[in-house]
């Protein structure tokens, strides 16, 4: 979650303690786009290529 001033940040603070359901599903889909997106695999061999190619 974005925000623009440090008064925006206290207002979406403020929202979604009061709104835990889209609190949850903000949490649910953030997990969802890491699990998918960003694996171990992926980052060991990005690590190697890099260490590779400085070789």
């Amino acid at each position: 979650v974005m925000y623009e001033s440090i008064e925006d940040m206290y207002a979406k603070v403020s929202y979604y303690l009061a709104n835990p359901d889209i609190r949850t599903e903000i949490a649910r889909r953030g997990h969802a786009k890491v699990s998918s997106d960003y694996r171990y695999e992926d980052r060991i061999d990005e690590m190697i290529l890099t260490a590779e190619i400085g070789m």
